[in-house]
C-alpha cells in the first residue's frame, strides 16, 4: 500500500504552498516568497509560530527584544547545551515555550522573572 504524500500547508498571507526549510537546528515550513513574507510553521504542529514579526505591534516587538536580551544574559545562546536549558526553562514557565509565540501579557509577566534571574546570575 502506497502512502500519499500530504501537500504542504498554504502560507496564510500569500496563499501559496509553503516549502520545507532546513534551518540550523530544525526543519520547518517557510513561505517561498521569503524575504518579502517571513511566515513560518513548524513541521509537526501545523500551527503558526506566533505573530509574524511584521504584524506584531511595536510594543510586542520591543518586549520580545527585551526578553531575548535577558535570556542571553542568563544562557549563552551560541552554546547548544545552554540553549537547550533556556528552551526547557521557557517550555516549563511559559504557555508556548518560545518567545515568538508569546503575547504581550505573557511577555510582561516573564520580564520581571528574568530580571531577577539576571541579578542572581551575576552574583
Amino acid at each position: 500500500m502506497k502512502h500519499r504524500k500530504s501537500s504542504p500547508p498554504l502560507c496564510e498571507f500569500c496563499k501559496v504552498p509553503m516549502r520545507i526549510i532546513h534551518g540550523r537546528n530544525r526543519k520547518f515550513y517557510g513561505c517561498p516568497n521569503f524575504p518579502t513574507c517571513k511566515h513560518t510553521l513548524p513541521l509537526s504542529l501545523g500551527i503558526p509560530m506566533g505573530i509574524p514579526h511584521e504584524d506584531a505591534g511595536n510594543n510586542v516587538k520591543a518586549l520580545r527584544r527585551e526578553v531575548h536580551r535577558l535570556l542571553n544574559q542568563i544562557w549563552d545562546y551560541d552554546n547548544l547545551e545552554q540553549r537547550g536549558k533556556m528552551y526547557r526553562w521557557l517550555k516549563k514557565n511559559t504557555k508556548y515555550g518560545h518567545v515568538s509565540m508569546m503575547k504581550e501579557s505573557e511577555l510582561k509577566r516573564v520580564i520581571p522573572v528574568l530580571q531577577v534571574m539576571v541579578g542572581l546570575h551575576s552574583i
